[in-house]
């Protein structure tokens, strides 16, 4: 496992100072990927790049109401501030070739193992908090000081494990691997975006990416 997680580290070290910044312009001149989701992007929608990050947004801005549309008043509407840009942004790198996916995807296996064994190991089953728990967070509570120094001695390992652990990324292009990094303007139960065509438009921008990108996953 150590041979691995090192080999893993040192090839996500060298993946990350090989990412090339590109303008915009020779990036849509080479990238057919980014060609065919920037031409079809909504109107008052663009694309910008920097060191480290490709973001589409909305040049029209909207708000966020914590309520149902349906119970929101005209004179709510009229006084809002429409200070609220939506967004899709992707942390990008030079895209990952078929040898470095399997590898991360074995590093990643092995520390899930270990993540899943880890309670038992260190003795912190018994202290399983269920109600500060959630479905995919397993939470441990000590009450006494020996018990919390387990707790705390279990956390700290996990987080040991956690920080070998790298995010796969969820789509390739011709050029670049992306991580989702943010997104906003999607609409939730209880909330309400207007104008309303923002989030339809931010929700179809994501889709453009599902078209026309590949997953990583597909090409194991």
């Amino acid at each position: 496992m150590k041979k691995l997680v090192l080999f893993f580290a040192t090839i996500s070290i060298s993946f990350v100072l090989n990412a090339q910044t590109m303008p915009l312009d020779s990036i849509l001149a080479h990238d057919v990927v980014f060609k065919n989701i920037n031409d079809h992007l909504p109107e008052k929608w663009k694309m910008e790049i920097n060191d480290t990050t490709i973001t589409i947004l909305s040049l029209e801005k909207y708000v966020l109401f914590n309520s149902n549309c349906a119970d929101i008043s005209a004179d709510s509407l009229k006084n809002a501030v429409y200070n609220r840009t939506a967004m899709l942004s992707f942390r990008y790198e030079d895209k990952w070739e078929a040898e470095r996916l399997f590898w991360v995807r074995e590093s990643n296996d092995s520390i899930n193992m270990l993540l899943a064994s880890l309670p038992q190991q260190m003795g912190v089953v018994q202290f399983f908090d269920k109600e500060k728990s959630t479905r995919f967070n397993k939470v441990y509570t000590g009450k006494t000081k020996e018990e919390k120094e387990k707790v705390n001695a279990y956390y700290k390992r996990r987080g040991e494990l956690m920080s070998y652990y790298e995010t796969i990324p969820n789509f390739n292009t011709v050029l670049f691997s992306l991580k989702q990094s943010k997104q906003t303007g999607m609409q939730r139960p209880g909330q309400c975006i207007y104008p309303s065509n923002i989030y339809k438009e931010a929700l179809s921008v994501y889709i453009l990416f599902l078209d026309y990108c590949e997953n990583p996953l597909e090409n194991k």
